[in-house]
């Protein structure tokens, strides 16, 4: 799994960085083996931070963003979406079988 963080507007500290790491491989590690890249896009919006967070996978690609006024929270937010449509999928595809 390949996770790429990027910050626009504002530069991410490394301390944000290995946050947003630790909480991508803890999240998604059930599903770690189908994943190929995650991509994190935190945005600087005036007093709020939007957190897009894209993943392509071999259930297809899939994308969720999240508004908040603190980087951690939108970005938890973001993966929360991200996993409940991965698992969505998941389950799709394996009760078609």
């Amino acid at each position: 799994m390949n996770i790429i963080i990027t910050g626009h507007h504002f530069e991410l500290t490394d301390k944000s960085k290995a946050f947003i790491t630790d909480k991508v491989q803890s999240r998604l590690q059930n599903f770690e083996s189908r994943l190929h890249n995650v991509t994190i896009v935190a945005t600087q919006e005036k007093l709020h931070i939007k957190a897009e967070c894209t993943v392509t996978s071999d259930f297809g690609e899939f994308f969720a963003s999240s508004n908040d006024e603190h980087l951690e929270t939108a970005v938890e937010h973001a993966l929360t979406k991200i996993l409940t449509e991965i698992k969505k999928k998941h389950d799709k595809i394996v009760d078609h079988k």
